[in-house]
């Protein structure tokens, strides 16, 4: 793939998330779900949406949780 394509991809994929988490992730959810982590608290609906993907594919909420 050669590069323009490659960030033009990205790109998009970025924004889709950046959307979709806006869309799905209540401001009071967001307050809610952040106020858990005591380190690296998300400051973004898009990097809660990250966090939590995270932690769930690595099984680290309960780590992170105060």
């Amino acid at each position: 793939m050669r590069l323009s394509h490659r960030l033009v991809m990205e790109e998009t994929i970025t924004n889709y998330l950046k959307a979709f988490a806006e869309n799905d992730i209540t401001d009071e959810e967001f307050a809610a779900e952040r106020s858990q982590y005591s380190h690296a608290r998300p400051f973004t609906k898009e990097s809660l949406l990250y966090r939590e993907i995270f932690d769930t594919i690595f099984n680290l909420k309960s780590f992170t949780s105060n």
